[in-house]
Parts: C-alpha cells; structure tokens; sequence
C-alpha cells in the first residue's frame, strides 16, 4: 500500500556519465520534464562509469539522493548509482520506491539487477531479447519485468528531401570498439568507394576509442577519406537538425538494447541500415522501413547501402515508412503515459529495503581497486608483448582480450 506522505513523489533519474553522449542519457533528458505529477528531477553524475563503484562516492550520492525524497528512482546503470539508492534503502524505504531498467543486451545489466533485485519493484527491459535474459537471470520476479521499447518525439511536421547527390550517411553515438565496432564504418568507406557509390559518411561522436578511429581514417587513402566526416559530438536536442539533412542512419554495434540513435533517425524519415541485435526486428521490416545485416557482415550492408543510393524512389519510400513506424509505435508522450502508470504501480507495492546482511557493491564489481588492477595488468601485458616483438618472437597473450578491452 501506497504510505501516507505529505506530497507527492518525485521521479528521480541519476544517470552516469553525464558530461558524454550515449543512449541511457538521452532516454533520461526526453523522458525528464513529461512526466505528470511530482518534480522529475535528474541526477548527473559527470565522470561515473560502470568502473567507478567505491563506497565514498556511494555514500555521497545516497546523500544527494536523500534530499528528493519521497521519489521513485531510476537508477540506470551502474553499480555506485544502484548501491547509493540501496544504502538509502536501508533506514528510508518507506520513502522510495525504485525501478531497475536493462538499457542493453549486455551483461553488466543482468549482473547487477540481480544484485540489486531485492530492493527494485519494477523492472523494464527495453526489447523482447533483453526482457527474455532478464527473465533468466530473475526468474523469481518475472511478474514484475515489463518489456517496453524505448521512445523517441516524433516531429509534428518533417520539411525535408531525398537529392540525388551523394548519398548522405549518418553515425551517431560513442566512438567506441568493442560495443559500437566504429571502425567497421571505415571499413564500410573502403567497400563503397571500391564499387562506385556516391556516398558521403559523417561521424559524430566521442569516446573511447576515438583516438583510434582517427588514426585510422588519416591513414585512409585521400579517395577515400574525401567520403568520410568526423565530428565532435551534437547534445541530443539538437540531433534532429542532422537527420534531417542524412538519408541513412547506420549502426554497426555488436550489442545493443533497441537504439535510441536508430529510433531518433527513423522519426526524421532516415532509413536505417543496422546490425540485427536486440531491439531491431521489432521496429525493422526489411526491404519496407530499412535493412539489417548480421554483426561484421560487411558486404551485405554496403549491398544495402548501395541498393539505396542507386534507387532513390525507394530511399523516399523507405524513409517516409520509417518514420510513419515511430510515429505509430515509438512516440515518447505515449511512453511518458506509461512509464507514469509503472511509477504508480510500484507505488502500491510493499516498501522494499536493501539486506544489510548482502553487501552494497558486489563481490568482483568494478571498484577502484579493481580499476587499479586491471589497468596495471593490462600495461604490463601491452610490455611483455613489445617486448617479444623487439625479440623476434612469437607470444599467444598478443591475442588476450585484455588487450582489446
């Protein structure tokens, strides 16, 4: 049963990292501000990632979170973020109510979900493959794991056309390896130019494996090169003024949970070209709103992408039908209306307050000591490695996934 308060909750989203771009932050700044009832009120942690869970930090941001109760919060994505509403928990759980969302089909967002499980009272998993996984990881609270795809706003009129000049491609998100795979975008660049399409590709973003991506593209061939932009992040409000001008949105990523950059594109008529990971066969009908190409699987998508820059009727066609999809189904006050429903659902629950006797960080989070740990090991690996180059010989750690996290 709701406890009596003297006013109405707050909706508290704390959300990492709040000083770079990424998928989580721009679900939190499009949701902040459309919820009815009570203050939303967003917490950014600038500088917190999944790596930084010491327990000075946590007891700061319990402090912090202290002072918008009584609030539902959201706490995202990480351990310190998670850990502070579960120390909180401890002595104010009449006051709070928290509900867990699995942004992507990634690990990490099992793991610690299942940690933080008995302080949670809803959880949301943002396609049908990562509600499926959460299912497994909880299996015991599968009755309070909702599947709801992200959302995005959807413009009320779009002014905008297909030319018949180079066709115009779009990445937008982190530029980063082993998530995003951006360098499969320069690879993409060598494909098309080897086959004559008229393509410009603009990149915008940072992150990091920035400095990667760039020395890879000044070491591009000029012919090349000429094709492919970077550029420095854009904040999200002002994303739409890019695809509005971009035919194609293109995601390369290995894992994803349902694109916000994909669903963004889509509502101002880009056609999406993407990797089929979690989230895309639902909003994805080949050959109608876009393509989806298996993970790596390069020559297909520059055989889509050609496919679109030599038949620009159907570009139009495409693009007009990705955004008639978002329009129907992916619209964010549609979403807001919902997400306000769950918050008083939880509300009705039971106050649910974090085991003192289950620690507050997990056992192997990545902690600072951790941190510590793992860059040092790395460091000396990427030595030992040289160090047998300079030799001459031969080493199988070269090929350590340490090496390429």
């Amino acid at each position: 049963m709701l406890p009596l308060l003297e006013r109405r909750p707050n909706v508290a989203i704390c959300i990492p990292l709040g000083d770079q771009p990424g998928g989580v932050k721009t679900w939190a700044w499009q949701l902040f501000g459309r919820l009815p009832g009570g203050d939303p009120i967003l917490f950014l942690h600038p500088g917190l990632s999944a790596w930084t869970a010491h327990l000075g930090r946590v007891w700061q941001f319990a402090r912090r979170y202290r002072t918008a109760l009584p609030a539902t919060f959201v706490p995202s994505w990480t351990h310190g973020t998670y850990a502070a509403c579960a120390l909180l928990s401890r002595k104010r759980a009449n006051e709070m109510r928290v509900i867990g969302v699995a942004h992507s089909d990634d690990e990490h967002f099992f793991r610690h979900l299942a940690h933080y499980e008995p302080m949670i009272h809803r959880f949301v998993a943002v396609s049908d493959e990562v509600g499926e996984r959460l299912r497994h990881a909880i299996p015991h609270r599968a009755e309070h794991i909702q599947v709801r795809r992200n959302a995005v706003p959807v413009p009320g009129t779009l002014a905008r056309g297909y030319t018949a000049g180079p066709l115009r491609m779009v990445y937008a998100g982190r530029f980063e390896q082993n998530q995003k795979r951006v360098l499969d975008l320069l690879a993409l660049a060598d494909l098309l130019c080897e086959r004559g399409v008229n393509f410009r590709l603009d990149l915008y973003g940072e992150g990091p494996s920035e400095s990667q991506l760039r020395k890879a593209w000044t070491e591009m061939p000029a012919a090349i090169r000429r094709h492919v932009q970077l550029h420095a992040s854009v904040p999200w409000e002002k994303m739409g003024e890019v695809w509005a001008k971009a035919d194609v949105c293109l995601l390369t990523s290995a894992f994803e949970g349902t694109s916000m950059s994909m669903l963004e594109a889509m509502a101002h008529g880009c056609v999406p070209v993407v990797t089929r990971v979690s989230g895309v066969r639902a909003v994805i009908s080949p050959g109608v709103n876009g393509y989806y190409y298996e993970v790596g699987e390069l020559y297909d998508l520059a055989g889509y992408v050609q496919t679109l820059a030599e038949d620009r009727s159907a570009l139009e066609r495409m693009g007009w039908a990705a955004r008639a999809t978002i329009a129907s189904h992916f619209g964010i006050d549609e979403y807001a209306a919902w997400f306000s429903g769950l918050v008083a659902q939880a509300w009705r629950d039971a106050p649910r307050a974090f085991p003192r006797e289950r620690k507050l960080i997990p056992q192997g989070a990545p902690t600072m000591g951790n941190l510590w740990r793992y860059y040092t090991k790395r460091w000396l690996l990427k030595k030992y490695v040289a160090m047998m180059d300079g030799l001459g010989l031969k080493t199988p750690r070269r090929n350590s996934p340490l090496l390429k996290s």
